[in-house]
This record gives C-alpha cells, structure tokens and sequence, in this order.
C-alpha cells in the first residue's frame, strides 16, 4: 500500500522542480533592460563610455537579445538596420552581420559568399579582400558560416587552416601565441 505521506514529498519535490526549471535568472531582467536604454536614435546599442565601436556593441547586443529570445524588443528592427547600414566590408563585421541576419531569419546567401569568396590558397580568410589570412578572421568566418547552409566540405580549407596554425593557442603572422577565442 503506497505511503501518503512519501507520495506528497514526491509531488512537492516534482512540482518544485517544474517551477524551478521554469523560472528565468534573476539577474537576467536588468541585463536586458539595461541593453534597451542603450539603443541610440541611429538604431545603434551604445553608450559615450563604450570601448567597442557602436558597430560591434549593436551586433553584440542583436546577438544576446536573441539568444536570450528577446525578439519583441521595439528596439530590434532599428538595430538590424544599423547593422545593415555599415558598409566597412571586414571580415568581422561580414561575420558579425552574417549572424544578426541568421538570428533575425534574413537572407543569408550575399553575405555566405562573400565570405566565402576571400578563402586564400592557405585556406585562411583575411581581414579584407586578398588580404594575408589571419586566424581571428578565419575563426570569425568559420563562426558565422558555421550557422549557415554552407556544405562543411567547403569550410575543410579554413577548419584545416586553425589546425594547422595552433599550438595550444593561435600564433598569428609570426606573432606570439594568443588565447583569443571565439563563442
């Protein structure tokens, strides 16, 4: 005969555990709030105090805004329009684009290949168009194409370019070995 006292800490314990898994950080909210009051009017997420250029603390904040599934955010479609707005073509910024654009199911395809289109002979990907590879760039690459419908067997040159460039680390273009890493 089942032991009503057992059964009621067994539905507690379960029901405990159900609002538990529920319940969002508590520290998540202000985050949140706090990115908000930092949209500009130019669409951009940024304060005067920012060490990162508006470009990289926007697509950060996109980044983190969707992540955390924050999509209904007023703030968003200005930012995204920031974000397309920035024509300086580096690497990084195709790369950080690429995943805004993945996030907020834009097209993807223009962007995916003119990533893909500055693979070297090394198999790395440079800063800028025919620029000597770097491993931040490539590992920038490599990221955003990573969410993407690129076949893996063309992302082999690049994945084989950070192979064979590390060591425990990266050493870039006769640099000593940095832990710099990416998400």
């Amino acid at each position: 005969m089942p032991n009503p006292t057992k059964t009621k800490r067994i539905l507690l314990i379960l029901t405990s555990l159900l609002a538990l898994g529920s319940a969002l950080p508590s520290a998540a909210n202000p985050a949140i709030d706090w990115l908000i009051t930092t949209a500009q009017t130019n669409g951009a997420y940024t304060t005067e105090n920012d060490i990162a250029t508006p470009f990289t603390a926007t697509a950060e904040t996109l980044q983190t805004l969707y992540q955390l599934n924050e999509t209904s955010q007023p703030t968003l479609p200005p930012a995204l329009e920031f974000i397309q707005t920035q024509s300086f073509p580096s690497t990084k910024r195709l790369s950080q684009t690429l995943i805004r654009s993945a996030f907020a199911g834009q097209a993807l395809e223009p962007i995916t290949n003119q990533l893909t289109t500055r693979l070297n002979l090394d198999g790395g990907i440079g800063d800028l168009s025919d620029y000597d590879s770097t491993i931040i760039d490539t590992a920038w690459a490599l990221n955003a194409l990573a969410i993407t419908d690129t076949p893996i067997e063309n992302l082999y040159p690049a994945i084989n370019y950070l192979l064979q460039h590390q060591n425990g680390g990266w050493a870039d273009n006769g640099n000593e070995t940095s832990s710099y890493t990416r998400q």
